[in-house]
């Protein structure tokens, strides 16, 4: 279902931690100054941090980069109640924020500031992973089997499943149709590997062979798709790869046969980790690559001019706005990630605390 160092995250437990990067926060801090919308620029950024399984200590850190201030279990702050166990994915679409718990069952609307809206219980069975948005729906795929639809004006779960493959993860929406990529995670090592294609007009949904065990679909120029798929966990099998899905003619491209651990889309450039589990070394071995999106070749070197500071990486995000890029580092997934930024060039700016494994940045 995920990379090999997420396997040992299952097994870890933690306490919960509420802090902010100037020192310990409790819920009787002051408020940050914060004021979403009323800049182009990306002031802020929330910060998933998915937590320990079983443990209830998923977070959102509010964080606001001109300053260098942090205020973890902002959603607790807000609202007076915890989000539950392991958070999966948030997004922003419209005035409204989208925030999906696996292990909980619950599917959370806010406002920006985290104000909660509405709440649909959808039920651990059901277990809601990720997001995508279109034609004034959210799109949520549920590790059952299924793709559900959020009405964001009545904040509720339309009646009507897609059923889609088996474990199904990341999901995408481009001119009226819906893609996910069904893992079969937890069906190893006997894992999926199509890619479900809905046609929301007329409910029709089309299966496409992209590989074993495909987690992860972002759209790039084009109309096009970057596909990860993780292939089987054993060092004498299928290592995954990154692929290229073109929707005109349903066909897959590969680029890469390295796993590709975290993704990022910014402009005409694609930036992926690859993440290879060293058996020796009992740790993942990283390398930095960029994809230019015009010729589909990679650029082999390292995107960051240094990465010492680094010891594994959760998640990876560019700011829309300055462009700099975000690393998520969970050292060890036991208590506080970190977050390494470096600018456009790959330059290390600084590192500022986050929560207990954080999976998602996005800014605002």
């Amino acid at each position: 279902m995920k990379s090999i160092f997420m396997k040992k995250y299952w097994l870890l437990l933690g306490a919960v931690f509420a802090f902010s990067l100037t020192g310990c926060d409790s819920d009787n801090n002051k408020d940050p100054e914060f004021n979403p919308g009323e800049n182009p620029k990306t002031d802020f950024a929330y910060i998933l941090n998915e937590g320990n399984f079983k443990a209830n200590n998923t977070s959102i850190m509010l964080y606001n980069k001109h300053n260098n201030t942090g205020t973890d279990f902002y959603y607790k702050r807000m609202n007076g109640e915890p989000l539950g166990d392991t958070g999966q994915d948030i997004l922003v679409y419209g005035n409204k924020v989208y925030i999906s718990i696996y292990g909980s069952g619950r599917l959370l609307i806010t406002d920006k500031k985290l104000n909660k809206l509405g709440e649909i219980s959808a039920g651990k069975d059901r277990a809601p992973r990720e997001f995508a948005a279109g034609e004034g729906k959210v799109f949520v795929s549920f590790f059952d089997g299924h793709v559900g639809v959020i009405d964001t004006v009545t904040l509720k779960l339309d009646s009507k499943l897609y059923k889609v493959g088996r474990n199904p993860e990341g999901i995408a929406y481009q001119n009226g149709y819906v893609y996910v990529v069904n893992s079969g995670g937890l069906d190893a090592p006997n894992y999926d590997s199509t890619l479900s294609k809905i046609n929301l007009k007329t409910g029709d949904i089309s299966t496409i062979e992209v590989g074993k065990n495909p987690t992860s679909i972002l759209p790039i120029k084009d109309n096009k798709f970057l596909i990860r798929r993780n292939g089987e966990y054993d060092e004498n099998k299928d290592n995954g790869g990154l692929l290229v899905y073109d929707p005109k003619t349903d066909k897959v491209k590969a680029i890469d046969d390295a796993l590709p651990g975290l993704l990022a889309v910014s402009g005409n450039k694609a930036y992926y980790i690859t993440t290879v589990y060293n058996f020796e070394k009992k740790k993942n071995d990283l390398t930095y690559n960029i994809l230019d999106l015009n010729t589909l070749k990679v650029k082999k070197e390292s995107f960051l001019q240094d990465t010492s500071m680094i010891s594994d990486v959760r998640a990876i995000a560019i700011d829309p706005f300055d462009k700099d890029i975000y690393i998520a580092d969970p050292l060890g997934y036991k208590s506080a990630g970190k977050i390494h930024v470096f600018d456009k060039n790959g330059k290390f700016k600084k590192t500022f605390s986050a929560g207990i494994s954080p999976k998602k940045i996005i800014f605002f």
